[in-house]
């Protein structure tokens, strides 16, 4: 399944898998060659699979479930189905509150339990008084067409440093930055239109946006950093003091904050197709960063230690279905959704399981 992304291009699937790969797969309106589905009503419940499926890949008649996704929020991790918010943080879903709209958002960032923003094919909601408002719809003049030399932008990523300073990047080139309670498009000639899927803030001024390439904004300007190889998109940024570690599908790269320069410590390691890498969330241990193998059967995980080295994760009751989206709530434990979305998977010290309803 995973090597199907590679005949779209590498630049689409690095856009998917900063998304999420069961995103795109589900009708990503700017990546019509997926073609769209259109998800019914079904639980968590399940063996993961579909009638039909083949490796829990659903057929093309199957009934489709409740389309779902996990989000990395500053709140821990939070699951959406079926139109509302679900947080993990107690280890089984408990429900939240109402989701940002009917359709899910591609990406979530909570400034507090009392605010937050996300972003989707609608355009940009905010969260208040436990109420989630569209404040930039998709034919504002940010994202619509006329504005954009006749390109529809879709968003795909959102973070915030606090209540009143964040960003939000998606196709063509756009950066969106959020200052003095206004939403504005950030232009600079290092954008060059490219699609970009990841957002990440480091402090209280640094940007980083990758997808086709890969860019760092110091406060003042824009630089870009280059990709860690040519024509291979970035999936997915992990920021950290030394080092940023971005992941290019089939390689885990470093970029060292000293010598400025990408390199592939470990070519062997990864063997299918590794998603974005995740931060540990809260006070770091052992353990500063998680990946794993999107796609493949087995719950395939890296972990990346103080030393900077990643190595393959020991896993017991491997899942026997594809894995999509980790998103880590501690050093030891996290969660991912079954490649088609039918099912959850909890990993908890090396153990995988299956949650129910």
């Amino acid at each position: 399944m995973m090597r199907r992304w590679k005949a779209f291009g590498k630049a689409v699937a690095g856009l998917c898998l900063a998304v999420s790969v069961s995103a795109c797969a589900n009708g990503m309106d700017f990546l019509a060659d997926f073609g769209a589905r259109n998800p019914a009503s079904s639980g968590l419940a399940g063996d993961g699979k579909s009638p039909g499926s083949v490796e829990g890949k659903p057929s093309d008649t199957a009934e489709q479930p409740s389309f779902v996704s996990l989000y990395q929020t500053s709140l821990g991790p939070m699951l959406y189905r079926s139109g509302k918010l679900y947080s993990l943080t107690t280890g089984v879903p408990k429900e939240w509150g109402p989701a940002p709209r009917a359709a899910m958002a591609w990406s979530l960032s909570m400034v507090s339990a009392q605010e937050g923003w996300s972003v989707g094919a609608e355009g940009i909601s905010h969260y208040k008084n436990q109420i989630w408002a569209p404040v930039i719809n998709s034919s504002h003049q940010l994202l619509a067409p006329a504005s954009n030399q006749g390109a529809a932008i879709q968003l795909t990523d959102v973070a915030f440093a606090d209540a009143s300073s964040g960003y939000a990047v998606g196709t063509h080139g756009t950066v969106l930055r959020y200052a003095d309670g206004e939403w504005s498009r950030m232009s600079d000639a290092t954008l060059k239109g490219q699609h970009f899927g990841t957002v990440r803030l480091w402090g209280a001024s640094e940007v980083w946006v990758a997808g086709e390439d890969v860019l760092r904004f110091d406060g003042t300007g824009w630089e870009s950093i280059g990709l860690p190889e040519a024509g291979a998109a970035v999936s997915g940024l992990l920021l950290l003091s030394d080092a940023v570690w971005a992941s290019t599908g089939d390689a885990l790269w470093r970029w060292d904050r000293n010598s400025r320069a990408w390199s592939r410590p470990q070519p062997d390691l990864v063997k299918g197709f590794v998603g974005a890498p995740q931060p540990v969330p809260g006070t770091s241990g052992t353990i500063r960063g998680w990946a794993m193998d999107v796609g493949t059967p087995g719950g395939i995980l890296y972990q990346l230690d103080n030393a900077g080295t990643w190595t393959r994760a020991t896993v017991s009751e491997p899942p026997t279905v594809g894995l999509d989206s980790l998103v880590m709530l501690d050093e030891d434990t996290g969660y991912a959704l079954s490649f088609d979305g039918f099912a959850l998977y909890k990993v908890d010290r090396g153990t995988w399981s299956r949650l129910s309803e």
